[in-house]
């Protein structure tokens, strides 16, 4: 996600990536690496899977997308979850490595 991608998320829903300081200036929060950071300005993010509920993409449930990831993999498991109605409860287990 490029800069403009996270403001418009921020602004059409209620995720709250960037938090706010004096004066109306957003700041990325302290919990999150600088990696993580340049990963979400990235234009050029290697996804490993799509979620659409349409079914245009890997998996139709996010729950599928989050079972495919290996486990006590050292890399990073990009998923993107296209716009769309999602009714299911997804449980993210912490994988241990």
């Amino acid at each position: 996600m490029t800069d403009t991608d996270v403001a418009n998320e921020l602004m059409t829903t209620n995720r709250k990536l960037m938090q706010e300081k004096e004066g109306n200036e957003s700041e990325w929060p302290e919990w999150m690496s600088v990696a993580d950071r340049r990963l979400l300005q990235s234009s050029s993010v290697a996804l490993d899977v799509v979620v659409a509920a349409g079914g245009s993409g890997n998996y139709k449930t996010v729950s599928g997308a989050t079972a495919a990831a290996l486990k006590k993999s050292s890399k990073r498991y990009i998923i993107r979850i296209k716009a769309g109605v999602y009714r299911e409860n997804v449980d993210v287990p912490q994988i241990l490595s």
